[in-house]
C-alpha cells in the first residue's frame, strides 16, 4: 500500500505516546471481498509511532479498513479506503 501505513500511539491528551514501544498489529476488518492483507502485519511502534511499510490486498475492492490492536492499548479502526486493480 503506498503510501506506507502508520499507526500513532496516543496519550490522554492526543499528543503522540513516545514512550510507547509495543507491538502493533493490523488486520483487515472490513472485506466484503473475500480479500487477503499480505506482508508485516506486526511491528514494533519506535517512539509511539508504528510503520508497515509493505502491506499488500490480493484483491481489488471498496469499503475496506485496518484494524489496529496493541496490549494496553485502544482499538483503533481506519476510514474506510478502496484498491483498484492496476492497470493492464
Amino acid at each position: 500500500m503506498t503510501p506506507a501505513i502508520t499507526v500513532v500511539a496516543r496519550d490522554t491528551l492526543g499528543n503522540i505516546d513516545v514512550t510507547f514501544s509495543g507491538s502493533v498489529t493490523v488486520e483487515l476488518a472490513a472485506n466484503t471481498d473475500g480479500a487477503f492483507l499480505d506482508g508485516t502485519k506486526t511491528v514494533a511502534a519506535v517512539s509511539g509511532v508504528a510503520s508497515f511499510g509493505d502491506l499488500s490486498v490480493d484483491k481489488a475492492g471498496s469499503g475496506f479498513t485496518l484494524v489496529a490492536t496493541a496490549t494496553g492499548a485502544a482499538l483503533a479502526t481506519s476510514a474506510a479506503f478502496n484498491i483498484v486493480a492496476p492497470a493492464p
